[in-house]
């Protein structure tokens, strides 16, 4: 990656303990989906505790779309690391580390993006930051209706 931006966040909390916010984590698209996605389908079987998914992502007119492969390791319950594969941000590497914090659960996010297409560091800071603040409401919201 040539120009590349860091992110972090550490603001969100889940308002549910970590064994419930995993279990969230591990059902069918169909109930863990996110509007940024028109589909999100793993590809092949896991490996050990390595799963590869392809998206069919949204992109900012909200009307077409680009595909995206994801490779995802898990490490419950502490959280899962991305390496987006293709796409616009293909070599993007971040993590999702959970820690529980009694009937909540803290959710801290951090990697290294390429700059989007178009756009500046500091622009694509602020397009990630809307992304990701995005998936973490819709996961809240889903997360509290969820029955493990």
């Amino acid at each position: 990656m040539a120009n590349t931006v860091k992110y972090k966040s550490d603001d969100g909390m889940f308002e549910a303990p970590l064994d419930k916010v995993w279990k969230y984590l591990n059902t069918p698209e169909d109930v863990h989906k996110h509007k940024a996605f028109k589909s999100f389908k793993p590809q092949g079987q896991p490996t050990g505790n390595v799963m590869s998914f392809k998206a069919e992502v949204f992109n900012p007119d909200g009307k077409t779309t680009h595909d995206e492969v994801y490779e995802m390791t898990m490490t419950p319950p502490k959280g899962f690391s991305t390496t987006v594969k293709t796409g616009p941000l293909s070599g993007a590497k971040f993590t999702h580390t959970y820690v529980a914090k009694g009937d909540k659960t803290q959710v801290i996010l951090e990697g290294e993006f390429p700059t989007m297409p178009g756009m500046d560091e500091k622009q694509t800071r602020a397009a990630l930051a809307q992304y990701f603040d995005a998936v973490f409401t819709e996961d809240n919201a889903n997360i509290k209706k969820f029955k493990a």
